[in-house]
């Protein structure tokens, strides 16, 4: 059956929709990783950055910081990451990767490009990095 007009006309039901299915599909793949998606984001934050500050990484991540502590402790129990005082600020903890949480990063990774490549399997390439470029667009808009 074919969806309402005014359904495939709504931006947001099919972008809820879709981030739904990408999400659930993403979470059980990595599930076997101990990590969920806001692990795969605070991970892949720190891949490419280094150590920074919560606050840096709750502001790029766009999360509460509250909730990130959280995130954190998980992560730490795991040995994914470390937090140390900032020297200049003891006030501020600097957060970094780890060699095993490298790994669990690269593992996610290309398990979220496997599923990514099942989501997207209709779309052509260049479709695909349009979807790409849209998206990071109202990324940066919201």
């Amino acid at each position: 059956m074919r969806l309402p007009d005014d359904l495939e006309r709504n931006c947001g039901y099919l972008l809820s929709h879709l981030g739904f299915r990408s999400r659930s599909r993403f979470t059980e793949a990595i599930a076997r990783l101990g990590i969920r998606p806001a692990h795969y984001g605070i991970l892949s934050v720190l891949m490419e950055s280094g150590p920074i500050t919560q606050a840096e990484l709750a502001e790029t991540l766009r999360l509460d910081s509250g909730w990130l502590v959280g995130l954190l402790d998980q992560l730490e129990a795991e040995g994914l990451v470390v937090r140390a005082a900032d020297p200049v600020d003891r006030r501020r903890h600097a957060v970094s990767l780890t060699p095993a949480g490298k790994r669990r990063r690269q593992q996610a990774a290309r398990i979220g490009r496997r599923v990514e490549d099942e989501l997207l399997q209709s779309l052509e390439p260049e479709e695909r990095e349009e979807l790409r470029r849209l998206l990071r667009r109202l990324w940066l808009q919201h």
